[in-house]
């Protein structure tokens, strides 16, 4: 994967909370993930509001890796806080 270079990695997370930022549950996918990451010019990462305040095991990234996070509903409180923070753009779909 590392040879490769991306406009845009579109992803998932298991969870998201404001303490470790965007997690998964499978060590693999998090590798992958990680991976892209480093090889795309924009990470972005998909995921509806029930992901949000929750935890998983295996983090993905710093979240200042994340310019983008689509999801249906916006956060709140330290999450919303913890995205400004880090510069991830927040898109309602």
């Amino acid at each position: 994967m590392r040879q490769f270079r991306v406009g845009h990695a579109v992803l998932s997370a298991a969870a998201i909370d404001a303490k470790t930022g965007f997690m998964l549950q499978d060590l693999r996918e998090a590798e992958f993930s990680r991976t892209i990451i480093n090889c795309a010019d924009e990470a972005i990462i998909v995921a509806d509001a029930t992901k949000f305040n929750r935890s998983a095991p295996i983090r993905i990234a710093d979240p200042k890796a994340i310019r983008r996070l689509v999801t249906d509903s916006p956060p709140e409180g330290a999450l919303a806080r913890m995205l400004r923070e880090a510069d991830v753009e927040v898109t309602l779909s």
